[in-house]
């Protein structure tokens, strides 16, 4: 792939979530809440793989394509603001198009990883690098354990897509892994990331980890 892929992202705006206390909360006729409707959360199931979080800087968040189907319960359907540059990123690092990614704003994101994966990005116009290897947009990378991951400064567009390969694994809620920011529900913890943060990630079947889980 030699040609760099530009994706800018759309300003589309997310609609008002419900509180912790609606989601949980039973409704007036006695029927029950969100919380309690079956399959409404699905834990983890990766094998102890993650990404640190070194620095999160201003607005990074965990999204996927979004949860439909709950709108008539408050419920916004959440979701990358871009679909298309985080399922072209999805894409290239061999995941399937829906899996979580990491919607990073403004830049300024370093993670470092503890675990071999393949990682790529789409969105504005950033300065990415891997150690002192540049990567840009559109392109992949493979990653070896302890390697970090910066973001510069967004230079076109404020925002960018990451993928990496196994995506990343945190609970399912209502059918998506997407932070809900207003409801402060999904992704992780239902809020953005913070400095020190443990991300887990999903299983990927080229991670040494992975093998020695599964031998």
């Amino acid at each position: 792939m030699n040609n760099e892929t530009t994706v800018i992202p759309s300003e589309a705006q997310r609609s008002r979530g419900i509180s912790r206390r609606h989601h949980s909360a039973p409704h007036r006729d006695g029927k029950p809440g969100l919380a309690a409707i079956g399959g409404c959360v699905a834990a983890s199931t990766s094998v102890g793989m993650t990404a640190t979080v070194q620095r999160a800087r201003f607005l990074t968040s965990v999204q996927d394509l979004g949860r439909t189907g709950f709108r008539q319960f408050g419920v916004s359907t959440s979701g990358a603001l871009d679909s298309f540059a985080l399922r072209v990123a999805n894409l290239l690092v061999g995941n399937d198009e829906g899996a979580a990614g990491l919607e990073i704003t403004l830049g300024g994101l370093q993670l470092r990883f503890e675990d071999e994966r393949i990682v790529a990005w789409c969105g504005g116009e950033f300065d990415v690098q891997i150690g002192s290897r540049a990567l840009p947009a559109g392109h992949v990378a493979h990653l070896q354990r302890r390697d970090e991951l910066k973001f510069g400064r967004a230079q076109i567009g404020c925002r960018c897509w990451l993928a990496i390969s196994g995506g990343f694994d945190v609970p399912v809620v209502l059918g998506s892994r997407s932070t809900d920011l207003r409801a402060n529900f999904g992704g992780l913890e239902g809020r953005t990331l913070r400095d020190g943060d443990q991300l887990p990630l999903g299983n990927w079947p080229g991670s040494s980890a992975f093998a020695k889980a599964t031998a």
